[in-house]
């Protein structure tokens, strides 16, 4: 018997830990964005090395879409399998059958010899309020303060995380693709609220990010986030802002980032989910 295609699948149910100190610093009512994104970049890392291709040296690229909220109550499964695409690994997220996310990974070429600077350089600022990146423990703030550059320009340093932090376990002496992500969702939120007003009550519900990194970032550089795509002030809808990640000094361009989604009033929020809830329909 023949089999024209066949694929090998990793298969992993999500651990949910509403006592971890990262993923849910404030209580949440669904699984969060971050807690899937990094699932998925683990388990994928597992089976690259399983695959047979060597111990990824991080990861360069994640796109994903959400397309249902993760609900607390039920296990989610998350999949991971090696794309057509070469260098690049499918991931889906689902629970009790229902596809919550997708999308695919990829990494850096197989482990090699790390750069010995890994001394994090502190922070040229101060972090920002975690209040204005929806956070509550301070030490989960990644970023320092707004600087504005021109219309519609605006920049913030990645801060690092403190020792024994999830984001410091998990990157060694690089920055993990996690924790440039969760450095580009903190400063969409404190430009809504910084730059454009919006309401700290006011939920980020994200449908859709990527990122792209050209090359492994170290522990030890500085990373600035900027972004000139600000949407309009008052816009309604789903809107999509860009970002480029680059190094200090001669350092130059690390990478680029896109995220799709809307800012909701808390009313507004609480209605979204009840009707979905109520339809069966757990979106995100």
């Amino acid at each position: 018997m023949a089999f024209p295609r066949k694929r090998l699948v990793w298969e992993a149910e999500l651990a949910i830990d509403e006592t971890d100190p990262f993923f849910f610093d404030h209580p949440l009512e669904h699984v969060p964005a971050m807690l899937m994104m990094e699932s998925a970049l683990a388990l994928a890392g597992e089976a690259v090395a399983a695959a047979g291709h060597g111990q990824p040296h991080g990861f360069r690229q994640l796109a994903l879409e959400f397309h249902r909220f993760c609900e607390l109550n039920s296990q989610p499964t998350m999949r991971v399998w090696e794309a057509e695409r070469p260098g690049h690994w499918r991931v889906e997220l689902r629970q009790n059958d229902t596809l919550i996310a997708a999308g695919s990974v990829a990494p850096f070429a197989a482990r090699g010899e790390e750069a010995a600077d890994d001394t994090p350089l502190p922070g040229a600022v101060p972090p920002v309020p975690a209040v204005l990146v929806h956070r509550a423990r301070q030490e989960n703030v990644l970023i320092g303060a707004l600087c504005r550059r021109g219309t519609d320009d605006y920049t913030a340093e990645l801060l690092t995380p403190p020792p024994r932090h999830h984001l410091r376990r998990v990157g060694g002496r690089l920055r993990p693709l996690g924790e440039l992500i969760e450095g580009v969702r903190q400063f969409v939120t404190l430009l809504g609220h910084e730059a454009r007003d919006v309401a700290v009550d006011h939920r980020l519900v994200v449908t859709r990010i990527e990122i792209t990194l050209e090359r492994p970032v170290r522990r030890a550089e500085r990373v600035l986030l900027r972004t000139r795509s600000l949407p309009e002030a008052r816009r309604r809808g789903t809107g999509t802002m860009s970002f480029s990640l680059s190094g200090a000094g001669d350092a130059g361009d690390i990478g680029t980032a896109q995220v799709t989604g809307v800012a909701m009033s808390a009313e507004a929020y609480a209605r979204l989910r009840a009707s979905r809830r109520q339809s069966g329909e757990a979106a995100r």
